[in-house]
């Protein structure tokens, strides 16, 4: 039997749709997503299969913002050259997004995903910031904001084995790399770590003699 690393994408996938059941997010809702990695691109196709009928991206890079258009985005948007508030200003008619997913871990995008959803709206952190973030709750009183968060849940499981089953969602393509174990550090932690990484889901693969497992 051929072995795949296809199902090492059903943990992020279970976590994304996990999030989506989770959120406030209704039919027809227009959604940001900030940040298009391999979490960001499955949650980019969740939320489509959830029904929201515009979803943008925020991404640096310039090979994740192409892959998020190809898996359905209706635009992508790079926040280190564009006004990412001006943006979602004139793509909703002054409004702004319903329902934002914070999937780039960083301390400005979290300080700063308060600044880009409609009053009422929701921020869900779904991503891990390992660094202190200084936290605005000014904003979030005067548009009445829920902020909410998810962690993993293996409830999900059935469904995104499912999901990837019945081909529902692209996951093959997320993979930019497979590689041996004794090079997760430099070809895998550090190539993820960098800025502007294009890199999406590298997938270190452990050998027992003639046996292969993916993780």
């Amino acid at each position: 039997m051929k072995r795949t690393p296809i199902a090492t994408l059903i943990d992020p996938l279970s976590n994304c749709i996990h999030a989506v059941r989770y959120s406030a997010l209704q039919l027809g809702d227009r959604v940001l997503i900030v940040g298009a990695g391999s979490i960001g691109l499955l949650m980019l196709q969740c939320v489509r299969r959830a029904g929201a009928s515009a979803v943008y991206v925020s991404e640096v890079s310039d090979k994740r913002r192409s892959m998020a258009e190809k898996l359905g985005a209706t635009a992508s948007h790079d926040p280190s050259k564009e006004n990412l508030y001006v943006k979602m200003d004139e793509v909703t008619g002054g409004r702004g997004p319903d329902v934002l997913f914070e999937c780039a871990d960083t301390p400005h995008t979290l300080r700063e995903a308060v600044t880009l959803v409609r009053k009422g709206g929701q921020v869900f952190v779904i991503s891990i910031c390992e660094e202190p973030v200084e936290a605005d709750f000014m904003t979030p009183v005067l548009n009445e904001l829920d902020i909410k968060g998810s962690y993993c849940e293996y409830e999900e499981y059935p469904y995104a084995i499912d999901f990837i089953a019945k081909k529902l969602v692209e996951v093959k393509s997320l993979i930019s790399d497979v590689i041996p174990l004794d090079q997760l550090v430099e070809k895998g932690f550090e190539a993820l770590a960098k800025p502007l990484t294009e890199a999406v889901k590298i997938i270190a693969k452990i050998s027992w003699g003639s046996r292969r497992r993916f993780s």
